[in-house]
């Protein structure tokens, strides 16, 4: 696409940085999110997701955490793919902390 002046939209790259997680195509990825840095994507908060999701399925936790603490808007399914990312990385108690966060409760 880019060799042809074609730039892809949020949906394009939210669907090929989920296919990349899905395959774990770790040099595909990083190069991706640097893309996605370089347009300005990432503010984007469908592309953060997938970026916050690929990121905690190859064990990137602070990286995902980066990303979804620098999104300008977070939405229930920004929160979820955290929560659900901490317990797939196995930390459960930052996963009830972020739930706690989420519904106000805080420490």
């Amino acid at each position: 696409m880019l060799e042809t002046d074609v730039l892809p939209d949020n949906y394009v790259v939210s669907s090929i940085l989920g296919a990349c997680s899905s395959l774990y195509y770790i040099k595909e990825r990083k190069e991706i999110h640097c893309y996605v840095l370089r347009w300005g994507a990432e503010m984007n908060v469908m592309v953060s997701n997938v970026l916050i999701d690929f990121y905690m399925k190859c064990g990137k936790v602070k990286t995902a955490r980066s990303v979804f603490d620098r999104m300008k808007v977070q939405n229930a399914i920004s929160w979820t793919t955290m929560i659900f990312g901490y317990m797939q990385n196995f930390s459960d108690w930052k996963s009830i902390s972020m739930f706690r966060d989420l519904n106000g409760f805080g420490w």
